[in-house]
């Protein structure tokens, strides 16, 4: 096992004024941990968040933790040798960077950031590097999404978009470690805005859409915070990808070129975008359009691509990763076979009855633009099912509060019937979350039933049909888990559940 020592890295935090007092300058360590149960024998622990208890510092000296650093000293820690700083996000970031030797110098990191889209964006991203790894080097590539990481050996649910500094850092050297070449990279406004990806230098950051979201006490004051967050990826980007279609696109344009070396644009409706996409269009089991960019090198400049993701927005989705892949040169081959038949699990996963009476869709979409666009490729697939839908969601509790008028606002106006019920209610009460989006759905005339339990909620929707019905389930999709105060509580996917609830369906039609 690796053994690091202190010294070097408490002279940075000496260096930047980080440091207040340590007593740990000759101690070396075998790993570095801000979670007790994952710390180890010879561990330095990290004391940090809102939520912090110091019976998590006795946990981590139970478990072997050789120091610890924090803001304050904790009497739990007083045999053992401390690192004292006046900020532990910053300390803890350096400290990933350097304990894990600075990882992103030797993988190639392609970086997704926006309001709505980054999750399919990325799996489309793997996708296409998949291809293109496995042909030329026998490996497959590495992923960091809102569903789950992949770090060459194994594949593990995610709990944040972007894990800490620690984690994060830790799996990109796994990664190196296991071989692989590239990365596809989530990024989240909340790892911009804390610094969860400070000191990871990326090949290419693209901003696909901008909207207003996370916008609280607990995430960003305002909509100018949230919007500096985001732009935050290009200080940390060779290369810009950026979507001219946007709210804000200009601004957004404007700081990519400031801060990178190269930026690149694509459109739906400029045709002066370095990749414009046009000629969207369904094909079978498939939607196919086509895109021109003078980077390809077909006589013409344009190239056929077919996904089989349906919506637009995923043709505008799956350019931005085209244009990415393109930038690192990856050949358009590779790509086109690795984002062609493309499935991801909890996205925009459509189910039928056997009678073609109900539709059913599980779907991660959370915030407005989400929900906007779920209602709109609902409508367009399936235009008589979407006269009679009924919705199953709920919203985070702890932050995101304008996210509850947004989504009562939406699912009023366009919704036959709302089945409010449990998102992530954290340390708030469900019953409150859930009266407030009510009263928003109250407002636009929408009707509305609350019941926590999600999945009682789509049996609910389930016993309703009359008639060509679309019931859609928000925000979990395949997740497995729900979070009550500061535990993930086991639960059955929204998925399972619709499939449980066709086979009843099924059987009795």
């Amino acid at each position: 096992m690796m053994m690091y020592n202190l010294s070097s890295f408490i002279e940075v935090l000496k260096n930047e004024a980080v440091l207040i007092e340590s007593n740990a300058e000759d101690l070396s360590i075998k790993g570095v941990a801000d979670n007790s149960k994952k710390v180890g024998d010879g561990y330095l622990f990290v004391c940090k968040g809102h939520w912090f208890k110091e019976e998590y510092l006795t946990d981590a000296i139970k478990r072997g933790a050789a120091c610890y650093m924090a803001e304050t000293k904790y009497d739990a820690g007083c045999d053992l040798p401390y690192i004292i700083v006046n900020d532990i996000r910053q300390a803890m970031i350096k400290l990933a960077t350097s304990f894990y030797r600075h990882p992103s110098d030797e993988l190639d990191i392609v970086g997704i950031t926006g309001t709505k889209g980054k999750t399919t964006s990325i799996h489309m991203l793997k996708g296409a590097l998949d291809a293109w790894d496995t042909a030329e080097y026998g490996k497959l590539s590495g992923m960091l999404s809102t569903i789950e990481s992949f770090d060459g050996a194994e594949t593990v649910a995610s709990v944040n978009t972007t894990p800490e500094p620690i984690e994060l850092n830790a799996c990109l050297r796994r990664m190196i470690d296991n071989g692989l070449k590239h990365c596809a990279l989530e990024v989240s406004s909340q790892a911009l805005r804390y610094g969860r990806t400070d000191g990871v230098n990326m090949k290419v950051g693209a901003f696909l859409t901008m909207g207003r979201d996370h916008i609280s006490s607990a995430e960003h004051k305002d909509f100018e915070d949230y919007i500096t967050a985001k732009l935050k990826i290009f200080e940390q980007s060779d290369i810009g990808v950026v979507n001219l279609d946007m709210d804000y696109a200009d601004r957004i344009l404007a700081y990519a070129k400031e801060q990178c070396e190269k930026v690149l644009t694509y459109s739906m409706k400029d045709e002066n975008a370095d990749f414009y996409t046009y000629g969207y269009d369904k094909d079978g089991s498939h939607y196919v359009f086509k895109v021109k960019s003078a980077l390809f090198n077909s006589d013409d400049n344009v190239e056929s691509f077919s996904i089989s993701i349906p919506g637009n927005f995923n043709a505008s989705n799956a350019t931005a990763v085209i244009a990415a892949c393109t930038a690192i040169g990856e050949p358009v081959q590779y790509i086109k076979e690795g984002i062609k038949d493309l499935f991801i699990e909890g996205h925009m996963e459509v189910f039928k009855s056997k009678d073609g009476m109900i539709v059913a869709v599980a779907d991660y979409a959370h915030n407005k633009l989400s929900y906007e666009t779920l209602f709109d490729a609902v409508t367009e697939e399936y235009p008589e099912h979407a006269k009679n839908i009924s919705i199953i969601y709920g919203s985070v509790g702890d932050k995101a509060e304008e996210r509850r008028e947004e989504l009562g606002t939406i699912t009023g106006q366009r919704a036959k019937m709302s089945y409010i019920s449990a998102d992530y209610p954290g340390h708030e009460p469900f019953e409150k979350i859930a009266n407030e989006i009510a009263h928003f759905v109250e407002l636009q005339g929408g009707e509305y039933e609350i019941i926590e339990n999600r999945n009682e909620a789509i049996e609910k929707a389930f016993s309703k049909v009359d008639g060509p019905t679309a019931i859609l389930a928000c925000g979990f999709g395949r997740l497995e888990n729900q979070k009550y105060g500061d535990e993930y509580l086991p639960r059955e996917s929204d998925v399972d559940c619709i499939i449980r609830m066709l086979k009843a369906y099924d059987e009795e039609h």
